[in-house]
């Protein structure tokens, strides 16, 4: 998962805010997103993550997923 921002929240348990990244949807089209991952901890040992995922009218995607 080190290649990936949302996995490192895992590796090193701090949080991630408005990541921009393009999820897909299962018929292709691209859907750009922003994203916030927060690590839940238990003694100092990430047992689990919160996920938050908004879509981004930022991006420079338009409606039908082209760029």
């Amino acid at each position: 998962m080190s290649e990936c921002a949302l996995g490192e929240v895992f590796a090193t348990g701090r949080s991630l805010k408005a990541h921009e990244d393009v999820f897909f949807h299962r018929d292709g089209r691209q859907i750009p997103v922003s994203c916030s991952n927060a690590a839940i901890t238990r003694n100092g040992e990430v047992i689990a993550g919160v996920l938050v995922v908004r879509t981004s009218p930022s991006a420079s995607f338009s409606k039908s997923g082209e760029s």
